[in-house]
């Protein structure tokens, strides 16, 4: 028997070897007990005002109106859209005061 033969036999019984053990494990992990799974994870609470406010603070930019600012931080936080729509909503007050803060003139 030559070296390659030799090569090809080793080569062959290894790939032979692996199928069966690969086996065995398929069959040993389908009589593996199963836990139950995990409940899904509820929903992320909605952010306070002070945790907005710190948000559009670290946020604010000179160049960018409160608008804007509001607008990111409803996309980022995950706030309600339905905020956007009313002017009398604090989140307009604080997005007028993070641009102050940050040195935004009107």
């Amino acid at each position: 028997m030559g070296v390659a033969s030799e090569q090809r036999w080793v080569e062959r019984c290894i790939r032979e070897n692996q199928a069966v053990t690969d086996k065995q494990r398929e069959l040993e992990a389908l009589r593996l007990p199963r836990k139950p799974r995990k409940a899904p994870m509820p929903p992320p609470a909605m952010p306070s005002r002070r945790e907005v406010r710190s948000w559009m603070r670290r946020n604010a930019d000179a160049d960018e109106g409160p608008t804007l600012l509001a607008q990111c931080a409803a996309s980022e936080l995950g706030l309600p859209v339905e905020w956007l729509d009313d002017e009398t909503h604090w989140l307009w007050d604080e997005a007028l005061d993070a641009c102050e803060w940050a040195g935004w003139e009107a």
